[in-house]
């Protein structure tokens, strides 16, 4: 088969399957997270107000796919003077 005919053939038929099937967004559920423990802040050294903020948190989901589910993390944080 000539290259021309395929090309010619199955473009435009990926085309249409993009068109036809739409990408879904939404939420799939929500969370209700605590800071567990204290904020740490650590001076980094370099220069004054130079910190690394971090904590831990733990989330529990409340609706949607992810209810009952317990997620845990760490967030770090670099900051630079004393924004809190």
């Amino acid at each position: 088969m000539n290259m021309r005919l395929v090309a010619g053939i199955l473009l435009p038929a990926f085309g249409l399957i993009g068109v036809t099937a739409p990408a879904l967004a939404g939420t799939l559920g929500k969370f209700e997270c605590n800071i567990v423990g204290a904020i740490g802040l650590e001076p980094i050294g370099d220069r004054d107000g130079h910190l690394l903020r971090s904590y831990d948190y733990s989330c529990v989901g409340v609706d949607g796919v992810f209810k009952g589910a317990v997620s845990t993390g760490v967030s770090v944080s670099e900051m630079d003077g004393p924004k809190v």
